[in-house]
C-alpha cells in the first residue's frame, strides 16, 4: 500500500499563517517552514521586509536565522531598522547567533549602533549582551568599557558590562 504524503503548502501561504489567531496553526506553519529549509527563505525574506503584520515580520526574522544565505542575512540586517521593537529584537538575536560571520558579514558596527541608539531598552540590552560576548573585538571591548564606567548608563547595563570585563581580565582591585 502506498502512503500519500500531502504536498506542503507554498511557502508564502505558510508565512501568512504566522499571524494566525490559532497558536496550533502558527506552530504548524513554523514547523513546515523549518522543514522546507532553503526553499522557504525567499518567502521569509519577503515577509520580514514587507509584511504589514508585526508577528509575521518577527517570526520571519526568527526563522531566517537558520539560513546561510547572504540574502537572508541582508533581510535580517534590514529588520534591525523595523519600526517595531519586537521585530528589531528578533533581528538582533538572529544577526548575533554567530552565522553572520560565516557569510562574511561583520555585525559589530550595526550592533554597536543599536546598543547606543535604539529607542527600545530591550533591543539596546540585547545588543550590549552580544557585545559583551565579543570582547576580543577591540570595537566591542571599547563600547563595553565605556558603558561600564559611564554614570549615565543604565545601572543594570553598566553592571553587566563591568561583570563581563571582570570575567575577561579578572576582578579589579578597589583601593
Amino acid at each position: 500500500m502506498v502512503q500519500l504524503v500531502p504536498e506542503p503548502a507554498p511557502a508564502w501561504e505558510l508565512v501568512e499563517q504566522l499571524s494566525a489567531a490559532d497558536a496550533a496553526q502558527r506552530q504548524i506553519a513554523v514547523a513546515e517552514l523549518r522543514r522546507l529549509g532553503a526553499a522557504a527563505a525567499p518567502a521569509l525574506e519577503r515577509g520580514l521586509a514587507r509584511h504589514d503584520r508585526v508577528e509575521v515580520r518577527r517570526w520571519c526574522a526568527v526563522l531566517l536565522q537558520q539560513h546561510r544565505r547572504r540574502a537572508s542575512a541582508c533581510a535580517i540586517v534590514s529588520g534591525t531598522h523595523d519600526r517595531v521593537a519586537a521585530v528589531r529584537l528578533a533581528a538582533v538575536q538572529a544577526l548575533t547567533d554567530g552565522r553572520a560571520d560565516s557569510l562574511g558579514l561583520d555585525p559589530v558596527p550595526l550592533i554597536l549602533h543599536l546598543a547606543r541608539h535604539d529607542r527600545s531598552k530591550r533591543v539596546r540590552h540585547a545588543a550590549m549582551r552580544f557585545l559583551t560576548s565579543q570582547l576580543q573585538d577591540r570595537r566591542a571591548r571599547a563600547a563595553v568599557q565605556a558603558v561600564a564606567v559611564d554614570p549615565q548608563s543604565e545601572p543594570v547595563l553598566r553592571r553587566h558590562c563591568a561583570d563581563a570585563l571582570d570575567r575577561m581580565t579578572g576582578p579589579r582591585l578597589v583601593l
